[in-house]
C-alpha cells in the first residue's frame, strides 16, 4: 500500500465521510449525476483527482 493510496483515502474521507471507505459494488450513475460531475469539473479549478474524490468516483471514470 503506497502513500498515494492512503492520501486518496484521507481526502475521500474528508470530503465524503466514512461511507467512502466501504467496499464498492458496481454502481450505475444517472445522467444527472454525470452532468453534475462534468459541470463541477468545468466550473472549478480542482484537479481531476480532487473532483473524483469529491464525487466518490475514480479519476478514469471522469476523464475525457
Amino acid at each position: 500500500m503506497g502513500r498515494r493510496q492512503i492520501a486518496k483515502w484521507i481526502q475521500g474521507y474528508r470530503l465524503n465521510g466514512p461511507d467512502v471507505l466501504r467496499r464498492r459494488h458496481k454502481r450505475n450513475f444517472t445522467a444527472d449525476f454525470k452532468l453534475n460531475v462534468i459541470n463541477y469539473y468545468q466550473t472549478h479549478e480542482d484537479s481531476m483527482a480532487e473532483v473524483a474524490a469529491r464525487f466518490n468516483v475514480s479519476p478514469p471514470q471522469i476523464s475525457i
